[in-house]
């Protein structure tokens, strides 16, 4: 048996308005799917990434890719990134760096969907790379797929793809690694599997009924999970905040927690428990080490754990107006009041440093920033998140939580400024 084409009519025909952006690595999944796609008459390109992992192999593999979209009449974005010196873990640095140029092809071609040629095989692989690791129910549903990527072949197997190259006369790239057991997946493929194949010869079909219904049961716990988040979780650029009463509140305790948790990569629960009871400032990351859980007041929030995102932009965060004394109002602290002859006009916002300091409403003495947010319960690598206005050099407000004394309005004032932060669901997250 091998693809049926007109099976894979019906699954891509939802997707025939849109750009396919197929990944394709040269070997025989990719390259089947892609002249799958030149059948079908689809609008497509392919995207491909040397990562000069295997010397003249890499650029054979690159080769092939673009002749391949040369031959199809398609356009191949191709990125060359040599990855074979990191100090990182080789499959997440390819990995990351796979999906981040992914998703900046995406991002530049109008009305597009990526592609992956995923099929059943490395569904089964998946499943038990996740068995042996620890998972939940949607670690074991098989690879997920989205509004954003689609695997067509996730319903058929390694024999059906390679027969349907056979029967086309098609040409790929064998990558040699695959054939050694070096990584778990590998592993897998070439010990585990064939032993199944003697225990019970249908067990690729066995598993697509299973992956169905677990698939099934996954939406479900996910819908229950999305219920227990709007009511324990609240999120504002990229920054997610957890109210630790809530979740404390939770019954069965233990199992929600993991049930909230293990999705975002924080799957260890003894950890989980015990940031929950820690000091603030205390955290700890996640699977991928991409992402932290940090303890701050009452809330836990999760972070990226790389250097502080862009959020902000001066001209859209606030909003500056000339006002009368009458107007003043003391009551929301989203905006602030300076005397305008105070000030250079200046305006700009600068991340936080430990250098930086200032004299905080009500006091005459000056203070580093760091530590007034602290004081105020802000720790840890959320301090990184909150903007400081500047004017010029000096600084005017660190946002919305104390403006500088220097600039306040006096009995002495002519010419009122009101400096007004119109992001103001933002601070809800600060709110312990």
């Amino acid at each position: 048996m091998t693809l049926n084409l007109d099976h894979l009519r019906e699954i891509l025909n939802p997707h025939r308005e849109k750009h396919l952006l197929l990944a394709c690595s040269g070997g025989l999944d990719s390259t089947v799917l892609a002249h799958v796609f030149g059948i079908l008459e689809l609008n497509f390109s392919l995207i491909h990434v040397n990562y000069k992992l295997r010397g003249l192999d890499s650029d054979l593999d690159q080769e092939h890719v673009e002749q391949l979209a040369n031959q199809l009449g398609v356009e191949c974005h191709v990125l060359v990134e040599d990855i074979s010196n990191t100090n990182q873990n080789i499959q997440l640095t390819a990995r990351k760096l796979r999906y981040t140029f992914f998703k900046k092809i995406q991002e530049s071609t109008p009305n597009s969907i990526l592609c992956t040629a995923h099929h059943l095989d490395d569904q089964i692989e998946t499943f038990f790379i996740n068995l042996l690791r620890g998972t939940g129910v949607k670690g074991l549903s098989g690879i997920s797929e989205s509004d954003e990527l689609i695997r067509p072949l996730l319903n058929y197997d390694k024999k059906q793809i390679h027969q349907y190259a056979l029967a086309n006369e098609l040409k790929w790239r064998e990558d040699t690694s695959n054939q050694k057991a070096t990584y778990l997946r590998n592993k897998i493929r070439l010990e585990l599997l064939p032993v199944l194949s003697q225990i019970e010869e249908d067990y690729r079909s066995n598993f697509s009924q299973n992956f169905e219904h677990l698939k099934r049961d996954s939406s479900i716990v996910e819908m229950h999970r999305t219920q227990i988040l709007s009511g324990v979780m609240t999120e504002k650029n990229e920054i997610k905040r957890y109210d630790i009463q809530k979740i404390e509140a939770l019954t069965p305790f233990e199992t929600l927690l993991d049930l909230i948790f293990r999705p975002e990569g924080f799957s260890h629960l003894p950890d989980l428990k015990q940031l929950l009871k820690a000091e603030g400032g205390k955290f700890i990351e996640n699977d991928q080490k991409d992402q932290r859980l940090l303890k701050s007041g009452h809330s836990l929030y999760q972070l990226s754990n790389q250097t502080k995102p862009d959020l902000f932009d001066m001209n859209s965060l606030f909003s500056i107006t000339e006002v009368t004394e009458e107007e003043v109002s003391y009551t929301d602290n989203s905006c602030i009041y300076v005397d305008q002859e105070m000030l250079k006009g200046d305006f700009n916002l600068q991340p936080l440093s430990a250098l930086h300091y200032f004299y905080p409403l009500g006091m005459t003495k000056k203070k580093k920033v760091s530590k007034f947010l602290k004081d105020i319960g802000i720790q840890g690598p959320l301090k990184l998140y909150v903007p400081l206005l500047f004017d010029g050099d000096e600084l005017l407000w660190v946002v919305p939580f104390r403006m500088d004394h220097r600039s306040r309005i006096t009995s002495k004032t002519k010419n009122i400024l009101k400096i007004e932060c119109l992001e103001k669901d933002f601070w809800e997250l600060f709110s312990s």
